[in-house]
C-alpha cells in the first residue's frame, strides 16, 4: 500500500534521528533507541537523491545543503564532542558534487572529456573513502554512496534496494572491524534496511503543505536544542 507521501517519510526520519542523538547525548548510547535512530539516514540520502532529480536549479539545491551543513557544524562537534568529523549534510553534499560530475560525464561528447572526469571520480571515491575511515566524515564513503545509488537506479526497483542493502552491510562490516568484533552494536547499521519496507510504501506525493525548508532548518535547531539541554542538565 503506497500510503505515505513526501512529508511523512521525512517526518518519521526526522523523528528517527531525533531520537537517535537523544539517545546518544543523554541515555550513554542507549540500543534499542539508536537502532530506531538507523532508520534516519538512508530515508534522507534517498530524498536527496529524488531532490537533485527534481530539482529546477542544482546550483540553488547545493548551495542550499552547503549552507546548512555549515551552520549545523558548530553545534554538531560541540553535541557529539568531535571537532574533525563533518555532519551528515556535508556527506550528502559531497554525494550531490559526484551526481553533478556524473550528469557532467553524460553531457560530454568526448571520450577523452569523459575518461578525465572518470579518473578524477575515482580519485575522490578514493580520497573520501579515506577521510571516512578516519572518521572524518559521518557514514563515511556508504553514506556517499547511498544517495547516488538511489539516484542512478531510481527507476530499477530490484537494483536499487539491493545497493542500498549491500551498503548497509558494508557499513557494519567497517563497524564490526572498528570494534573488533562481531556484535550489536557492530551490526545495528542493519536495522536501517527496514527502510526498504517504508519506501516501498511511498506514494510519491509531496503532501499538501510545503515543508522544504522546515527539514533542512530541523537539523541543525535540534542540535542547538540538545546541546543547551545537555549543557543545562
Amino acid at each position: 500500500m503506497k500510503i505515505f507521501n513526501r512529508n511523512a517519510l521525512k517526518i518519521i526520519a526526522l523523528l528517527s534521528m531525533t531520537i537517535d542523538h537523544i539517545a546518544k547525548v543523554f541515555f550513554g548510547g542507549n540500543m534499542i533507541m539508536v537502532a530506531i535512530g538507523r532508520i534516519a539516514m538512508p530515508i534522507f540520502a534517498f530524498f536527496i537523491a529524488e531532490g537533485f532529480y527534481y530539482t529546477r536549479s542544482k546550483k540553488k539545491f547545493i548551495l542550499r545543503l552547503l549552507l546548512f551543513a555549515i551552520i549545523s557544524q558548530i553545534p554538531y562537534v560541540l553535541l557529539f564532542d568531535n571537532f574533525i568529523k563533518l555532519n551528515i549534510l556535508f556527506t550528502f553534499l559531497i554525494s550531490v558534487l559526484f551526481l553533478l560530475a556524473i550528469e557532467s560525464v553524460k553531457e560530454k561528447s568526448k571520450l577523452s572529456e569523459k575518461i578525465l572526469i572518470c579518473i578524477i571520480l575515482i580519485a575522490c571515491v578514493i580520497i573520501i573513502a579515506v577521510l571516512g575511515y578516519f572518521g572524518l566524515i559521518d557514514y563515511g564513503i556508504g553514506g556517499v554512496l547511498l544517495p547516488i545509488a538511489f539516484y542512478l537506479f531510481r527507476d530499477k526497483i530490484f537494483l536499487k534496494y539491493l545497493s542500498f542493502a549491500l551498503i548497509m552491510i558494508f557499513l557494519s562490516i567497517e563497524r564490526t572491524f572498528a570494534f573488533g568484533t562481531i556484535s550489536l552494536n557492530s551490526l545495528i547499521q542493519l536495522f536501517s534496511l527496514l527502510d526498504i519496507l517504508l519506501m516501498l510504501c511511498y506514494n510519491g506525493e509531496k503532501g499538501k503543505v510545503n515543508l522544504k525548508y522546515l527539514f533542512y532548518a530541523y537539523y541543525p535547531i535540534h542540535l542547538i536544542v540538545l546541546l543547551v539541554l545537555s549543557i543545562l542538565i
